[in-house]
């Protein structure tokens, strides 16, 4: 039921991922101030029982980033019709960004609905099975 499980989980996400992440990024804005962005990519709308299974879990940002949801082995689990209006309208805003990021240093463009603020202020990647939910808590 993820009673024990995904406290643990989130205290380990913490103590490495978070702090590596911490670190780095800090270090980063330190050389480049105001050019440092960070996201939190945490999209679980995948089919039962892989929602609770997997979540957002590492690396399952990369095909809405890159606009490629298939075929293979992975799109088999994540992929459906009920979530593929939010599905898509996330991978466009996510691709926009990169696009945006990739002409002009920075990821902010009108698809994200959001501006999106330098480090350490993180914006929130998510979405509905209908439509993308992008914030900034």
């Amino acid at each position: 039921d993820g009673a024990a499980y995904d406290p643990a989980i989130a205290e380990l996400d913490a103590k490495f991922f978070g702090a590596l992440r911490d670190n780095m990024l800090n270090a980063f804005i330190t050389q480049t101030p105001q050019q440092v962005w960070s996201y939190r990519f945490d999209w679980k709308r995948e089919p039962a029982p892989w929602n609770d299974v997997y979540g957002a879990a590492h690396a399952f940002d990369l095909p809405f980033l890159l606009g490629n949801f298939g075929p293979s082995l992975y799109a088999n689990v994540i992929v459906s019709t009920a979530n593929q209006g939010g599905r898509l309208a996330l991978s466009d805003a996510m691709m926009s960004s990169l696009a945006a990021f990739a002409r002009t240093g920075d990821p902010n463009n009108a698809a994200l609905g959001v501006t999106w603020p330098n480090w350490p202020k993180v914006l929130h990647f998510d979405a509905s099975d209908a439509a993308r939910q992008i914030s900034v808590p």
